[in-house]
């Protein structure tokens, strides 16, 4: 520690104990007994510096003297999940379909009716999470609700997957063609079995029964 005089005229037994920079503390009239040094505040050799901040992350000295250097840790911040690192960056996860913050999906995907996915959830990777329709659906949207569901109960979008109120091959074991009018998750058992050329027919969610006039279609 070095001694500091403030006043030498006329002013006596006011000198004081200082700790060597980058410590920090004082002592009136005797030796300080606990110099700090903040390795996550100050500038020196072994200190943080800013490394944990830049990556989102908190620093902490569990023991701020100079008799206790570079053993600072980097630790992660709420909501994200992780270990600690001394003397580097901490290894931390944020899953934003699962954790509440600014950046998260919340409940932007469940009010749609939708999964959500987080493709990367490292707590450096926000806002890459997406909004995906439930099979068979097919449809999905980054950091947003998918503005369409796409169910073609024909089975054209969705390779055939098998629904509930889909075609199961009914039309096409007919030989006939099936056409959904409106191919969403919000518009089922809407589609039709049509009759090739130059029959007629078509019905709603079943077969069709084809008609040949003979005396008008050739």
């Amino acid at each position: 520690q070095s001694c500091v005089d403030s006043a030498k005229v006329n002013s006596v037994n006011d000198w004081e104990c200082v700790c060597p920079h980058p410590s920090t503390g004082a002592a009136f009239g005797r030796v300080v007994l606990d110099c700090t040094l903040d390795e996550c505040v100050e500038l020196c050799g072994t200190c943080e510096e800013s490394l944990c901040s830049v990556h989102g992350q908190e620093c902490v000295d569990p023991n701020p003297t100079p008799a206790s250097l570079e053993d600072w840790v980097c630790r992660c911040i709420a909501p994200s999940i992780g270990g600690i690192a001394t003397a580097s960056v901490a290894s931390c996860s944020l899953d934003e379909c699962r954790a509440a913050c600014e950046t998260c999906a919340n409940t932007t995907c469940s009010d749609a009716g939708q999964r959500c996915v987080d493709a990367d959830s490292s707590s450096a990777s926000l806002r890459d999470w997406a909004c995906t329709c439930e099979p068979p659906s097919t449809g999905s949207a980054v950091f947003a609700a998918a503005e369409v569901c796409v169910l073609d109960e024909c089975g054209h979008y969705t390779g055939g997957d098998v629904c509930a109120t889909c075609t199961r091959d009914t039309c096409s074991r007919a030989g006939q063609a099936c056409h959904d009018p409106v191919p969403t998750a919000a518009s089922l058992g809407d589609w039709t079995c049509e009759c090739p050329a130059p029959a007629n027919g078509t019905a709603v969610a079943e077969a069709a029964a084809c008609n040949v006039d003979e005396c008008v279609d050739t």
